[in-house]
């Protein structure tokens, strides 16, 4: 007896369908990172949610570190691909938001050089 490409292909669903669905383990979804406003900062006031937005604007985020609020950001260092987790606290952040909105002035002023011999 000689089966049919038909026969044949319905003979593996059937087979296949036979077996039953392969049970699918829900993967656990990441856990999200906490992003929330830390307890107090470094002289004992409330974080600003000022401060936070500004963080957020050059890549940190806030975190609590001994009671204290500093600001992180994951980061790899030159030549690895292992990101490390970077903190700072408020005036190390402040300077860093300055430092920004400088290289970001320069650029919109259309040239980074801000030394008297650059360019010679």
């Amino acid at each position: 007896m000689r089966l049919t490409p038909t026969l044949l292909t319905i003979a593996l669903v059937v087979t296949a369908c036979a077996d039953g669905p392969t049970p699918v383990t829900p993967e656990k979804a990441p856990v999200p990172v906490a992003r929330a406003a830390p307890a107090v900062t470094s002289d004992g006031g409330k974080v600003d949610a000022d401060l936070i937005k500004k963080a957020a604007t050059v890549g940190y985020f806030p975190r609590t570190r001994g009671g204290v609020a500093v600001f992180c950001r994951t980061d790899s260092d030159v030549g690895t691909r292992f990101t490390t987790e970077k903190c700072i606290n408020e005036s190390q952040l402040a300077e860093v938001v300055l430092r920004m909105r400088e290289v970001q002035d320069n650029m919109r002023k259309g040239g980074a050089c801000t030394t008297p011999n650059c360019g010679n």
